[in-house]
């Protein structure tokens, strides 16, 4: 799944005015920095419809009748999906005082491995790096996040 994951993004980034998009093995780079984990945690989230879609969309493929439909439907619905999640963050971080504190920690939330803080920026781009610090400080000091390792490796663990 990693590799269409890849070629989703940047086909999504494409298809909304970038420019370029460079792919390597582990990733891709998209020129406009968006939440990347967002799109994947969607797909993630409905894996089983992601391979209905796939499945619909390649029968037929030997004899020339396939139907690209499900996959497009899927794939329209992911960005929608996406681009409403992003409003509500907006709407969150902007709304009311400690508003950007609850996005950070609704962010937390959502991260089912270990994550770094980088990877929570991008989940909170409206957030300045410093704020996501003293969240994850605070977050930590509650017993609700562990920090694993230490220096630029580091990785934080959510505590069930």
């Amino acid at each position: 799944m990693g590799r269409l994951k890849g070629t989703l993004k940047g086909v999504g980034s494409l298809c909304f005015g970038a420019d370029y998009v460079v792919t390597t093995r582990t990733k891709t780079v998209d020129p406009f920095n968006p939440p990347l984990t967002l799109l994947e945690r969607i797909i993630e989230e409905s894996k089983e419809s992601y391979y209905e879609s796939l499945r619909a969309s390649s029968q037929g493929w030997h004899d020339g009748r396939h139907d690209l439909s499900p996959w497009r439907d899927y794939f329209l619905g992911t960005v929608a999906a996406a681009y409403r999640e992003l409003e509500r963050r907006a709407e969150l971080a902007t709304a009311t005082p400690g508003a950007k504190r609850n996005l950070i920690r609704e962010a937390v939330e959502h991260f089912v491995a270990e994550f770094t803080s980088k990877e929570l920026e991008l989940a909170c781009p409206m957030v300045s790096r410093e704020m996501i610090r003293v969240v994850l400080r605070e977050m930590q000091a509650e017993g609700r996040v562990e920090k694993v390792g230490e220096g630029k490796g580091s990785r934080w663990k959510r505590i069930p």
